[in-house]
């Protein structure tokens, strides 16, 4: 006999998708990628450095200034927000020098990524810039030696950003000799299966739980 109480059963929930408005872009990209990639494609990711003001940073190898980090340390020590005992300035120092050569990891790829290229990229990229054009593109794939700047749109919306602003910093790409491009989806997200039931004796609970 079951010791599980079924509460609620239904083949399918009804929610507001109004609410789920602001993932749709991230889910979006992460579907694109991933479905370019199986493609063939190698894809570059540039956020969440496409939010930073300096876009143009994540080029930059990272370099560790030890005297200011030492100083940086000491002024949180007194502050309290480091303290001695739970971080040595040795450790405190080896954590950001381990940090500062992951950091040069990403950027000798994305620098690798662009190849011949990069130049150019950045040069683009200071176009935008000296014409106050704002906009930064999804996703940059490449495949066959060509870059594609990817913009990543719900069908619906697809139209409507084919007008304006950053269609035309889309567009501009071709004076650098990359490809612009734009990827549409209808993406519909549903819940299925949606069950809800009560927990009433000890063994109900997942094994993790009583660990």
């Amino acid at each position: 006999m079951s010791t599980k109480k079924a509460m609620l059963e239904l083949a399918r929930a009804e929610f507001n998708r109004n609410r789920l408005r602001v993932y749709y872009g991230n889910i979006g990209e992460v579907i694109a990628q991933e479905t370019l990639r199986r493609q063939g494609f190698e894809v570059w990711l540039p956020r969440p450095i496409a939010d930073e003001k300096d876009y143009l940073s994540i080029f930059r190898l990272p370099e560790i200034d030890e005297d200011s980090l030492r100083r940086h340390y000491d002024i949180h020590c007194k502050a309290g927000s480091i303290k001695e005992k739970d971080m040595s300035w040795e450790e405190y120092l080896s954590w950001h020098k381990e940090r500062i050569l992951n950091e040069r990891k990403d950027v000798k790829a994305s620098i690798a990524f662009f190849g011949d290229q990069l130049h150019s990229f950045q040069g683009y990229l200071k176009r935008l810039k000296s014409e106050s054009i704002k906009y930064y593109c999804d996703l940059v794939a490449k495949k066959d030696e060509k870059i594609y700047l990817v913009e990543v749109k719900s069908t619906k919306h697809a139209r409507q950003f084919l007008k304006g602003e950053k269609m035309r910093g889309l567009k501009l790409a071709k004076e650098y000799g990359f490809f612009p491009a734009v990827v549409t989806m209808h993406l519909k997200i549903e819940a299925l299966s949606f069950k809800m039931k009560e927990i009433v004796t000890e063994e109900d609970y997942p094994r993790w739980y009583k660990q």
